[in-house]
Order: C-alpha cells, then sequence, then structure tokens
C-alpha cells in the first residue's frame, strides 16, 4: 500500500534486536497498566482488586482458597482485595457453615454493575489492540501467549500471579 509503513522485520535468533522476553516485558507493563487505570477509573479499585472481583461475578459465589488457586493468586493477594472489595460494598462475605475458617465470597449489585463497566472498557481495549488480526490470528496469538505463560510456570517456579501452576487452557469470558 502507498504510503504505508514497512512492518518491522522479524528474526528466529534468539537475542536479536530486544529479543521476545523484552517485547513480551513491554507488552505487558503497557497493558497491565491500561488494565489498571481501566479498573480505578471505571471501579475505583486495583488491579488485584478486579481479578477477584472478575472470579466472583464470573461464578457467582466462590471462597478466596478458590479464587487464589483458580487464578494463580497469592493467598495474601487474594485476602487483601477481598477485604478491599467489601470495604467499597462490591463483595460480600457469608459464613460457610461446614467450616467456620472460610468464607462464601459474592459479588454486590454495586460489584457487578463497575465489573460490566470494567468489562466494556477491557473490550474495546482488547477490540483496539487486536484490530489488526483477522479471527485465526488472534487465536493463534493467544494460544501462543498461553503456551508461553505454561512453559515459564516451571522455571518462574510459581503461575503467572505468584502461586499456582498456570493452567494450559485458554480462558474464555
Amino acid at each position: 500500500m502507498p504510503g504505508a509503513q514497512e512492518p518491522a522485520t522479524l528474526t528466529a535468533e534468539p537475542g536479536a534486536a530486544r529479543g521476545l522476553a523484552m517485547a513480551l516485558i513491554d507488552a505487558g507493563e503497557a497493558i497491565a497498566g491500561i488494565l489498571a487505570r481501566i479498573a480505578d477509573e471505571r471501579g475505583g479499585i486495583g488491579f488485584a482488586e478486579r481479578r477477584v472481583l472478575a472470579v466472583l461475578v464470573g461464578r457467582g459465589e466462590a471462597t478466596a482458597r478458590t479464587v487464589a488457586a483458580d487464578e494463580g493468586l497469592h493467598k495474601t493477594m487474594v485476602s487483601r482485595a477481598v477485604a478491599a472489595l467489601i470495604g467499597k460494598g462490591l463483595v460480600e462475605r457469608r459464613p460457610n457453615r461446614a467450616d467456620l475458617r472460610e468464607a462464601f465470597l459474592t459479588a454486590t449489585e454495586k460489584g457487578r454493575q463497575a465489573d460490566r463497566l470494567i468489562g466494556e472498557a477491557e473490550s474495546r481495549l482488547e477490540a483496539l489492540l487486536t484490530a489488526g488480526l483477522d479471527p485465526a490470528e488472534r487465536i493463534g496469538f493467544e494460544r501462543a501467549l498461553v503456551r508461553i505463560a505454561t512453559a515459564a510456570a516451571p522455571v518462574a517456579g510459581t503461575g503467572p500471579g505468584g502461586a499456582a501452576p498456570v493452567r494450559s487452557e485458554v480462558r474464555r469470558r
């Protein structure tokens, strides 16, 4: 196309240019920053709180232990996020009568509204970021990212949130 910018030359050589690892770090930091800003502006919550709220809205009800295990988050991070979400009226806690050491967590109506607003903005961002990909490329890219995260987990000794190993399947909202 006349006037179109030529795409950067890709290389398979390890260490060439800045490399895949640096590209992943750059993209991850940029996108995480945008997502954190969306969560703050649309819901008044932090990034960890956003992840917990999304799980609770999606599941309907869960324990903090389940959220931590399913999302690969450290239990302390989940505990702090839950406390903040409860304090903001976005989540409520109900005792587990069978095991009083844990509680069932659910999103409140206010929490579901915040999740909807944040989710709409996240969907717009995702559409913007993948606008140049056809559906097959998008699916292939998502699968490649999951495989990279799965391969990285044993090297790091953790999942992406710092706790459990990464799940190998692609998650769907």
